[in-house]
């Protein structure tokens, strides 16, 4: 109660994040309307509007949960494609732990 000034019961993000190693968050969404400050959002276009103010920010996270790569120094050199693809999200994810593989050929 002194800390959000309503009683919550808690959530599991900190279970989550120690338990399976997973990142994990419960936001709780507004924009400057004054109806979405409420718990509960009473009108529909508040709704809508929360929704697509966040909407940017949460799809920003959701691709940053996953695996996502930045490819840079790309470089073609006859028949040889060369760059570098660095894990830029935050999953420990790598092809080979997929039992993927990258091969390229020239016809």
């Amino acid at each position: 109660m002194q800390t959000v000034g309503y009683q919550a019961n808690g959530e599991a993000n900190d279970y989550i994040m120690k338990a399976f190693n997973i990142p994990s968050v419960s936001p709780e969404l507004g924009n400057d309307n004054f109806f979405s400050g409420e718990f509960f959002i009473q009108y529909d276009f508040v709704v809508r509007e929360v929704l697509r103010d966040n909407n940017p920010w949460i799809m920003h996270t959701f691709k940053k949960l996953g695996g996502e790569v930045a490819i840079s120094n790309v470089n073609l050199a006859g028949n040889v494609l060369a760059f570098d693809m660095v894990n830029t999200g935050l999953q420990d994810w790598n092809m080979a732990s997929e039992g993927l593989s990258l091969e390229l050929s020239s016809p």
